[in-house]
């Protein structure tokens, strides 16, 4: 999920979590030093952050919830 909808989700009170496969969110897009900040703020919210994983399945379960499903972890500065 996006940072966007991690702070949405966990505004309405749901679980979020965020997966990315750079060392910080949006490190690909700011940078991992830059990237850590949008780490911290969403981190005191409550949003669990997952780095270094690629999403491979997302599969809904009862009502609004959903497991994903990530495939092997990158060794970080690995091509996938």
């Amino acid at each position: 999920m996006s940072t966007a909808a991690a702070a949405v989700a966990r505004g309405l009170g749901c679980e979020a979590t965020l997966v990315t496969d750079t060392p910080q969110p949006m490190g690909d897009a700011l940078g991992d030093e830059p990237g850590a900040t949008p780490r911290t703020v969403h981190d005191g919210h409550g949003v669990r952050i997952e780095t270094g994983l690629l999403v491979d399945m997302v599969r809904a379960l009862r009502g609004y919830r959903a497991r994903v499903a990530v495939a092997a972890p990158l060794l970080i500065g690995s091509t996938a």
